[in-house]
């Protein structure tokens, strides 16, 4: 993965702007909730690359707000692969192993650790995401 994304995706999950969700990039119930590859994509999308590319935040499916890339590939799951290649990632889930069934950032997040203890994973194994 591309350290200064990694470093700048970690310092965001640290920031305290984001509330966490799970199992969607991102949902609207009250208030805009992301989970940690749901904050990946917002930087993305507020990128020059994002928005030349037609990347933005746009569906609310049953209080889901998801992303669409120009091609017409949305995903409320996993990062889509224009934010993929972007960031130079691996993986659609953040991986941290070479396993089929490993580890990665989205099982983090959807099992319960928190933005900081995914933020201080993103540090230490930005080189294999």
């Amino acid at each position: 993965m591309n350290k200064r994304i990694a470093f700048r995706w970690a310092a965001n999950l640290d920031s305290g702007e984001y509330d966490q969700c799970t199992r969607k990039l991102c949902q609207s119930n009250g208030g805009d909730s992301f989970c940690c590859l749901g904050v990946l994509s917002d930087m993305f999308a507020r990128t020059r690359a994002g928005r030349n590319s037609g990347f933005i935040q746009v569906r609310r499916q049953g209080g889901t707000l998801a992303f669409e890339s120009a091609n017409g590939e949305t995903d409320s799951g996993y990062l889509p692969t224009a934010v993929v290649e972007w960031a130079g990632m691996k993986s659609h889930r953040g991986k941290l192993t070479n396993d089929i069934a490993g580890d990665s950032l989205a099982t983090m997040n959807d099992t319960g650790d928190s933005f900081t203890q995914i933020a201080d994973t993103i540090r230490k194994n930005w080189a294999v995401l």
